[in-house]
């Protein structure tokens, strides 16, 4: 029996709540490997036999460690596994509900083989019918729960991508976030020779910014990250990932892209941005224009995630060094062009 069936098991047998903390912890337990929690179990056991919610709270953040960034995702998965559960019971009353039709009918035909008057048939005839109004009625109650809970879980999977969506957002220019930015990339590697071309990395960053959110405060700072971000959203091409790669740096993974494809959408960005005259809304003052440096990398055979990134890097270090406000590629810099970061 693997873990996941004891786990299944031993929520049963313990009372312990059907939930995904619940599971994942009866999970380990059943593994076998963590002694310090198995031994706290046993001990819990030793003296009631239960395990109840504050029990298994308890436990989890002692030996496992809380993560309450996926309370979202736990909740909906324990409503999940009550959802589930109560399909069962409805199987469980159907079966049961066709096994009691069964020996109904075999006992009502067991005594039609006996001679019988028009008052006995009569009989019969309406406990044939009781019998198979009851059926009929907890079958349809049983038809009445499943598509109920049919469209519970639709709601839940609708809300499990949402759950998984935000996860992989960054909440203030909603790009990809880094962790999304990374699964991205590493995936794309995976894949590497099923490409058709190389794929392209613009790595930018919005200059002078700490001096901007100084001299005009954070929330100014966060409406130029925002604008940034769609600056580069609306260029972003069918099947690239736009991303916050780290404060005021964004990034943009192109698959398939050739360097100089690359090089026309970064420029794309940069003069978009050049070309806006920000004024602040509550005080009409104006704040100049919003200029920003470009990396631009593409792979080779030797590539990996990380040399695409510090190959990028690379560039866009060598953008601000230059005076910022331009887009630095590859075939502009000498191979041995150290790996540095300017502000």
């Amino acid at each position: 029996m693997d873990a996941a069936r004891k786990a299944l098991d031993l929520i049963e047998k313990t009372h312990s709540p059907p939930d995904a903390r619940s599971f994942n912890l009866w999970q380990v337990y059943a593994q076998g490997e963590n002694r310090p929690l198995c031994a706290a179990v046993d001990d819990i056991l030793a003296r009631k036999r239960t395990l109840d919610e504050a029990d298994i709270a308890s436990l989890y953040q002692a030996h496992l460690g809380e993560k309450s960034s996926h309370d979202d995702a736990q909740h909906i998965a324990a409503t999940l596994m009550r959802e589930v559960q109560k399909v069962l019971e409805s199987l469980d009353r159907s079966t049961g509900s066709a096994s009691r039709y069964d020996q109904a009918l075999n006992q009502i035909s067991s005594r039609l083989d006996e001679k019988l008057d028009a008052g006995a048939l009569r009989q019969a005839a309406r406990q044939i019918s009781e019998v198979t109004r009851n059926t009929i009625a907890e079958n349809e109650a049983m038809r009445a729960n499943l598509t109920s809970t049919r469209a519970e879980l639709d709601a839940m999977r609708q809300q499990l991508d949402e759950v998984q969506a935000e996860a992989l957002t960054d909440g203030l220019t909603r790009l990809a976030n880094r962790r999304h930015f990374d699964q991205h990339l590493a995936l794309l590697f995976r894949d590497f020779h099923a490409q058709s071309g190389p794929t392209a990395l613009v790595m930018m960053d919005i200059d002078h910014f700490k001096r901007f959110n100084d001299q005009h405060g954070h929330q100014t700072g966060d409406v130029v990250l925002r604008l940034a971000a769609e600056t580069m959203k609306r260029n972003t091409p069918v099947g690239a990932l736009a991303a916050r790669f780290g404060g005021e740096e964004l990034a943009l993974i192109v698959p398939n892209c050739e360097i100089f494809d690359a090089i026309r959408i970064a420029e794309a960005i940069r003069t978009q941005l050049r070309g806006r005259d920000l004024v602040k809304r509550s005080t009409g003052q104006r704040l100049g224009r919003v200029t920003v440096s470009c990396g631009v990398a593409v792979t080779n055979s030797q590539s990996t995630a990380s040399s695409l990134i510090a190959s990028a890097d690379k560039c866009l270090y060598a953008a601000k060094e230059r005076g910022r406000d331009q887009t630095v590629s590859q075939i502009d810099l000498p191979s041995a062009a150290p790996v540095r970061r300017a502000g």
